[in-house]
């Protein structure tokens, strides 16, 4: 089987080559990859926010918070189709109702270009992750993610960063729509 192979994009998000998936997880990697980024939420009392905990066998980031479902957006690829591919690769779902929410640049030493895309949780509430990515599904309203971004909780950088972001209320706008 041959190794995935990933665009990479300069600082401004333009492409400048192809680089080996695994490349990027090597540390002091400077390559600027493109990523997606899925957050699922539901309505309670209040909007909750579905917070995966990367699962402890993870090479970067085991045990922090970080978005529901991500992923490297693949050579050849759409943002889109990635992140069905992710939503189904960890969690075993293919919602209908993905939005497209931000694209941006992280300033967080993660170095990707990313699209955050936001759905709905689905009624029957399960909770089908694939254990190897996901440890467990935590549930935060907007809020408790914001102050927990703030704390010195373990927290994947990029996730930090989009959460402390002037977006993020426009994020907890689109979410709010969705629900």
């Amino acid at each position: 089987m041959s190794e995935e192979i990933v665009p990479c994009v300069d600082s401004e998000g333009r492409f400048i080559g192809n680089v080996p998936r695994s490349s990027l997880d090597q540390e002091g990697c400077k390559q600027f990859c493109r990523a997606v980024h899925c957050v699922f939420v539901r309505k309670r009392e209040k909007i909750e926010i579905a917070v995966a905990v990367r699962s402890h066998g993870k090479k970067r980031w085991p045990g922090c918070y970080d978005f529901t479902a991500s992923g490297v957006i693949a050579e050849g690829e759409l943002p889109i189709t990635t992140m069905r591919r992710e939503n189904a690769e960890e969690l075993g779902l293919d919602p209908k109702d993905l939005t497209a929410v931000h694209e941006w640049m992280p300033n967080d030493g993660f170095n990707s270009q990313s699209w955050v895309y936001v759905s709905r949780w689905p009624e029957e509430d399960l909770m089908p992750f694939n254990e190897t990515d996901i440890a467990r599904i935590e549930w935060m309203t907007p809020s408790e993610l914001v102050e927990a971004a703030k704390a010195a909780i373990p927290m994947k950088p990029d996730l930090r960063s989009y959460v402390l972001s002037p977006m993020w209320p426009g994020f907890v706008k689109a979410a709010e729509e969705k629900l």
